[in-house]
């Protein structure tokens, strides 16, 4: 992936400048709105990036680019109503109808991916277990103190994927990069952000669109990885969250501590063997 000035726009530029304005506006909007308009946000700023860099089309060829779709029902239906209901309410039905739709779509097909088709089974449920599983995880996590931090765990849920598609292919790798920038700066803005504000909401569209940038650097890839590193790539946040529930009534500085180091060496160790391992 190369740094040009239409990269530098398009990847940096559009996504931070459309995730701040969307934060002002949260901020400013009535209460329960916040997450609607945070996680629509996010969605937005990833999605300008992409017309940016490849033009619109409302169907694409490619499985990687129709996954503005399921990422805007993720961020709609699931984030955007995550002030509204619990862990026992009816999005989590939603939830799992989205994440096996997501599953779906981000398999490739057509002429050209047939010698692809066994891999499908695999990667089209850990998709959706991802995509639902990740969510789960994150609203528990913010539900339980850590709403301030949890979009820091799926920031760091977004270096395996990143490296996946830099190893693969250009444009996804943009695309991943537009992702990070955009969940970077709604979770600097986070960390000084109530409960009730919703900007943790965000967290559960950027775990489904590292699950589609994760099976695409799959499937553009002739390298194959052992699965625990894609369990890796794909279940970081909910490993986090593992790591945490023993510490839920612990003084918040640890389950900061612990889970930030966590986040660090998973995604460090997804990136070293993505990147420079053998």
């Amino acid at each position: 992936m190369t740094f040009d000035q239409t990269v530098l726009i398009w990847c940096l530029a559009v996504p931070a400048g459309i995730s701040v304005v969307g934060c002002l506006a949260a901020k400013w909007s009535r209460q329960g709105f916040g997450a609607a308009i945070v996680s629509a946000t996010w969605w937005l700023a990833v999605t300008a990036a992409l017309v940016g860099l490849m033009g619109w089309q409302w169907w694409p060829e490619d499985a990687w680019r129709q996954a503005v779709w399921p990422l805007l029902a993720w961020a709609i239906l699931i984030g955007g109503t995550a002030l509204w209901g619990g862990s026992d309410s009816w999005r989590w039905v939603v939830a799992g109808l989205l994440a096996i739709g997501t599953g779906a779509i981000a398999m490739p097909g057509g002429s050209g991916w047939e010698d692809t088709l066994e891999l499908h089974r695999t990667w089209a449920a850990l998709i959706g277990a991802s995509c639902l599983a990740n969510a789960f995880a994150l609203e528990s996590l913010a539900r339980t103190g850590g709403h301030r931090w949890s979009l820091l765990v799926a920031l760091a849920a977004l270096a395996g994927p990143m490296a996946m598609a830099a190893s693969t292919y250009g444009s996804l790798a943009q695309w991943a990069f537009a992702m990070i920038v955009a969940t970077l700066v709604i979770a600097a803005l986070a960390v000084f952000s109530p409960l009730e504000s919703g900007f943790w909401a965000a967290a559960i569209p950027v775990t489904a669109g590292g699950a589609g940038i994760a099976a695409a650097g799959r499937f553009y890839s002739y390298d194959t990885h052992p699965m625990w590193l894609y369990a890796a790539v794909l279940f970081l946040p909910v490993m986090i969250t593992v790591f945490d529930l023993p510490l839920r009534k612990r003084n918040p500085w640890i389950r900061v501590i612990v889970s930030g180091l966590g986040s660090a060496a998973i995604a460090g160790l997804c990136i070293w063997r993505l990147l420079l391992g053998s």
